[in-house]
């Protein structure tokens, strides 16, 4: 049994699949804060990770699309008594290139403390199209560099470090 199927973790995204999609995803989860907390996280192509409005993690290695793997963080010192806020920012390229197979657009994460899971991906997580990135089939540079990266701030509404409820 893989760490999400023991924690309960669905495979989430935004139905508006398209290529080169920026998708963030949010979740507020109770801690006692006594035992070591960790974050195990996947996605099709790249993330960053905040716990609190702290990057805790990012990226993600090449892999397979059929055999995906992930990555785990110890985000203990970022989490606090009471309630804690994970925003997962995600892309997937939805494109061929010669660094990454295209793949299911997903994300998936388990925040665990201890044995307890107090955070998984699912239904009810809470996810949006990332309002500051260009989202779409915009320029595509080369098959090295796939496609131009298109960002305004002025769309940041502060979603990294508070629950963002539209």
């Amino acid at each position: 049994m893989n760490v999400f199927e023991k924690y309960g973790a669905k495979a989430i995204w935004d139905k508006k699949t398209t290529v080169n999609q920026y998708v963030r995803f949010q979740d507020l989860f109770e801690s006692k804060k006594g035992e070591k907390v960790l974050v195990y996280i996947c996605t099709d192509t790249n993330y960053e990770l905040y716990l609190n409005g702290n990057l805790a993690g990012f990226s993600q290695y090449a892999d397979f699309p059929e055999e995906k793997m992930y990555d785990t963080y110890d985000v203990t010192e970022y989490i606090k008594e009471g309630k804690n806020l994970i925003s997962i920012l995600g892309y997937s390229q939805g494109r061929d290139s010669s660094q990454r197979a295209v793949g299911i657009p997903m994300v998936k994460f388990a925040v665990v403390e201890g044995e307890k899971p107090l955070s998984v991906s699912c239904e009810t997580t809470k996810m949006s199209p990332a309002k500051e990135y260009r989202s779409g089939d915009i320029e595509w540079i080369s098959q090295e560099r796939p496609f131009n990266l298109e960002i305004d701030f002025r769309g940041d509404d502060g979603w990294r470090e508070k629950f963002v409820s539209e």
